[in-house]
């Protein structure tokens, strides 16, 4: 055997067989980061560090809620209801049935949820005759909601007006499960929503939704202020 040939062999030994030893070892890291633990990285940064312009971190709450209006029926006109501002409570939602009481805000960052119930801002408030998308912490206001059963009754009262809302339908699904288009529908629905299980740790892949049909509230115009209630 020449030299060179066992020198070859040397660096192959020497150089190449570690090399190739730590990119299996690196690839089977990777492999267990994005297939287990991935999912929880984010959610244990978040507990530690807030991104310096993230929503959250500069959003400050306000309020236009100073106590429920109890008009149920009949109109409002648009002019007499105030759209909130994010992170602004315009409202709070009761269910006497499973002993919940929160605050209603418009949006739902990080920051408003650590306060009461949010909004989402790909839905309408109530009144405007489109589903209203409200969601909640598993381990906070929402948690109440492993209680419910089906024809239990939701209000919310807001600053033009009370709605109320029975419970049809419940189901537990994965995230991108949710049908978008029902938000584009024209029925003044409730949709809720919150992590599934209720008493989960961690980052949580399933969540409870709650749908409930309007059976009261005041129906928000946009006619001249002669033609409206």
């Amino acid at each position: 055997m020449s030299k060179r040939h066992s020198l070859g062999k040397k660096v192959a030994a020497y150089v190449c067989m570690p090399l190739l030893f730590w990119i299996v070892i690196v690839a089977m890291l990777a492999g267990i980061y994005l297939r287990f633990l991935h999912p929880y990285v984010k959610p244990i940064a978040g507990m530690f560090f807030t991104g310096a312009g993230s929503v959250s971190e500069q959003l400050e709450l306000d309020s236009i809620y100073e106590g429920p209006v109890w008009v149920k029926e009949g109109t409002v006109h648009a002019s007499k209801v105030t759209i909130p501002n994010l992170g602004t409570k315009y409202g709070e939602i009761r269910c006497e049935a499973v002993g919940l009481q929160a605050d209603l805000y418009f949006g739902e960052t990080e920051e408003i949820l650590k306060h009461g119930a949010g909004q989402s801002l790909r839905s309408l408030q109530p009144g405007f005759g489109y589903p209203t998308l409200i969601s909640a912490h598993n381990n906070k206001d929402f948690n109440v909601l492993k209680n419910l059963e089906i024809g239990d009754i939701f209000v919310i009262h807001t600053a033009y007006g009370t709605y109320e809302y029975r419970v049809n339908e419940t189901e537990i699904i994965q995230p991108e499960q949710f049908d978008e288009s029902l938000l584009l529908e024209e029925n003044p629905s409730l949709i809720l929503y919150t992590c599934y299980p209720f008493d989960g740790l961690g980052y949580i892949y399933r969540r409870f939704f709650v749908y409930a049909e309007q059976i009261s509230g005041p129906t928000v115009v946009f006619e001249s202020e002669g033609g409206a209630q």
